[in-house]
């Protein structure tokens, strides 16, 4: 009995040295188990800030000189660092950057051209011709430029820049409608004839002035008649307006089948009408065309 109980007892205790042989192996592997977790826990983080780092001087420049440039010039530190172009496609134009001239003085304008001087047409006159054949009919024949004709509510149709006003000469109709060939074509309707006339007992004048006129003469014609009978006569003088001087002078008489006194003017001209016998002094038109060309 006594040697049974030995043995028991024996085994019991080889129980308890096993158990207490694998408790404490497992505390050792856990606790190598977490020396390990910690030391590449440790590895990890100084890794993840050796990266960091390299980053951040990687980011910066170096002020370190370079070894290989110890050979070069030392350069001035307030220089701008020329950087080298970009690459650029090989069809792009080329822009030439021209460097601006600091505190260069403003170019003057330059001075504006001074026009020359409008060229002063003198005034002149001649006689072209005398047209007794004619009559009444000068649409299309006279007039092409300019006309102004005797009759009630006719108005002056004149080239551009010229002018013509009468002085002491009152209008008078004859015949507002007739058949008769030394009557003036009306200019809205030429089929249409009327006779007037612009008259003065004694005289009366035209004050033509060509000066602003698209030409430097004109040809103008002078449509007299002598409605009523064949005794009137009188003068024609042309004078220059600015010094009075009488550039041309005539006598018409016997113009009762109507006549055009055909004159070359140029410049500002006075056209004076005279009464030297008959009723009165008469004008029924004036037609205005570039004149011919001067002889040679």
């Amino acid at each position: 009995m006594l040697q049974s109980e030995r043995w028991t007892g024996t085994g019991s205790g080889a129980a308890r040295g096993v158990l207490l042989a694998g408790l404490t192996a497992a505390a050792l592997a856990v606790f190598l188990g977490l020396f390990v977790g910690l030391g590449v826990l440790q590895i990890v983080r100084d890794q993840a800030a050796a990266d960091a780092h390299a980053g951040g001087s990687a980011a910066q420049p170096s002020t370190q000189p370079d070894a290989n440039l110890a050979d070069e010039p030392a350069t001035d530190q307030t220089r701008p660092t020329q950087m080298a172009p970009a690459s650029r496609p090989a069809n792009a134009p080329t822009v030439q950057n021209t460097p601006a001239l600091l505190d260069a003085p403003a170019a003057e304008p330059p001075p504006a051209p001074v026009a020359p001087a409008a060229a002063v047409r003198q005034a002149s006159a001649s006689l072209l011709g005398v047209d007794d054949h004619s009559r009444g009919g000068w649409v299309g024949r006279y007039g092409k430029r300019g006309y102004s004709v005797a009759m009630a509510g006719s108005t002056p149709r004149l080239p551009p820049g010229v002018e013509l006003t009468t002085d002491r000469g009152q209008l008078y109709i004859w015949s507002p409608v007739t058949t008769d060939p030394r009557g003036l074509s009306v200019p809205e309707t030429p089929s249409r004839l009327s006779a007037g006339q612009w008259f003065a007992w004694d005289h009366f004048s035209l004050d033509l002035d060509l000066r602003r006129g698209t030409r430097q003469d004109y040809q103008v014609a002078l449509y007299l008649m002598d409605w009523e009978s064949d005794a009137r006569v009188q003068q024609l003088e042309v004078a220059d307006a600015e010094s009075g001087a009488v550039l041309l002078s005539r006598t018409d008489e016997h113009f009762r089948s109507g006549r055009y006194v055909i004159l070359r003017l140029s410049g500002h001209v006075i056209l004076r009408f005279t009464r030297t016998g008959g009723a009165n002094c008469t004008l029924s038109g004036v037609f205005l065309d570039d004149p011919p060309p001067a002889a040679h």
